[in-house]
């Protein structure tokens, strides 16, 4: 309990390894000074003012040329990107000892929140495909953040619980240096005392997290089903409080307020944005390939150079430059074209089955009427015959028997013995 960290000589045939990840406290004064940078050198700023009739400037991009040749050593100075890297280092050096060498690695902070839960899930992800799937994000999320205990109500300002009520208000000791967002703490605000920065337990750590789950998409486009617009939208919901998976500082504080029975759930609001478009949703990544990357990502050193996430630091200052590349867009747009093409094929293909079903009946009709018309012919060829053997017979006795239109036929009998000839009527037979 006395600060420091293990001794190696307690722990026999194991190394013990430090990443050199900063604090919640460096992360969110770099994540302000990374905002005050895309507030600055971003086309416009997050309060909708033109960022270069803020400064001054005449050119594009908030600034004179020299500004702008001077943001990319500003960005820098912020260091978000480099705490970025450093996460990304750090989680592929756990995943390439788990599958390189089966080794067993322990993972712990100075808290144990935070910095944890960062490594350990990324690690997760990038040795388990099912992680990089939507359901298995869900699982990641819920198993090594919300069940662990990641303190979203410090972190991040979610609300939680006081004594035994449940309060919507933020921590009251920890607004105090913050105007406006706890997350757009200005530069200057810095200077405040060390028991005021203590007590501020404000950190954009589950943001950065997400973002660098951005970055193993952009390194691998082929091996997660989700795309960068599911996690712009997924950071929405986190942020935004309407549901109440984020809610509290651990499970045993959600339980108690009861956020399952009260709110709705994260999860199911965005599979049900999912279900309207089917795999033609912008949340689903159109690379995404199964048998390319069916085992553990272990990038390299080289590739885990981290760049801005521009779908979701650049959608306000610059929506243009945020929106997903021209190749992308345009593979969208055939997809979405070879599914209205797939379903007109099988409406097309249902109506040829009806059109060959009616074809068949139509033609087991038409073979009953030819044997119904070949029974009649058979009949009338039969009664033909038997009226000209009667006929004959008739004839052979000395009558001429004449057939009428009418149902009866008259036979005149004729006889040598007798002067005068006999009419008889008889019925006709009606075969």
């Amino acid at each position: 309990m006395g600060g420091g960290s293990e001794s190696s000589s307690n722990y026999f045939q194991s190394e013990i390894v430090f990443f050199g990840i900063d604090n919640i406290h460096a992360m969110r004064e770099s994540f302000a000074r990374f905002r005050d940078y895309l507030d600055t050198h971003g086309a416009a700023s997050s309060d909708g003012m033109s960022s270069f009739l803020r400064h001054g400037g005449w050119t594009w991009g908030g600034g004179n040329l020299s500004s702008m040749s001077a943001s990319v050593s500003t960005l820098g100075d912020s260091g978000w990107l480099i705490h970025v890297q450093s996460v990304l280092a750090g989680s592929a050096w756990i995943a390439a000892r788990v599958a390189l060498e089966s080794a067993a690695v322990l993972v712990h902070c100075s808290d144990g929140w935070d910095r944890t839960s960062q490594l350990v899930s990324l690690a997760n992800l990038m040795l388990d495909p099912y992680y990089r799937t939507f359901t298995g994000f869900q699982a990641l999320v819920e198993k090594d953040w919300l069940a662990f205990g990641h303190p979203f109500s410090d972190r991040v300002g979610m609300p939680s619980i006081s004594g035994s009520s449940f309060e919507l208000s933020r921590n009251a000791s920890s607004t105090g240096s913050f105007s406006s967002s706890p997350l757009r703490q200005s530069s200057g605000s810095s200077q405040a005392s060390n028991s005021s920065h203590a007590q501020n337990n404000y950190s954009p750590i589950f943001l950065q997290w997400v973002d660098c789950v951005s970055q193993l998409l952009r390194i691998y486009p082929f091996a997660f089903e989700f795309s960068s617009n599911f996690l712009v939208d997924f950071l929405d919901c986190v942020l935004s409080c309407r549901f109440g998976n984020f809610l509290c500082n651990s499970e045993k504080e959600r339980q108690i307020c009861g956020v399952d029975e009260s709110c709705g759930c994260l999860w199911a609001y965005l599979a049900d944005m999912r279900s309207s478009e089917g795999r033609s949703h912008a949340h689903y990544n159109l690379f995404y390939d199964t048998l390319k990357h069916n085992g553990p990502l272990l990038p390299p050193a080289a590739a885990l150079a981290p760049t801005l996430w521009p779908q979701f630091h650049l959608r306000w200052a610059c929506p243009f430059e945020s929106q997903a590349g021209e190749l992308e867009a345009e593979c969208r747009n055939m997809a979405i074209k070879f599914s209205e093409l797939q379903k007109a094929k099988e409406v097309a293909e249902m109506k040829a089955k009806e059109y060959l079903a009616a074809m068949e009946i139509l033609n087991v009709d038409l073979q009953n009427e030819k044997q119904v018309s070949s029974s009649a012919m058979n009949l009338a060829k039969r009664a033909s015959k038997e009226n000209a053997a009667i006929q004959r017979a008739v004839q052979s006795l000395g009558c001429r028997v004449n057939f009428t239109n009418s149902s009866d036929s008259t036979v005149d009998v004729e006889s040598s013995l007798m002067e005068t000839s006999q009419r008889l009527s008889l019925p006709r037979r009606e075969s």
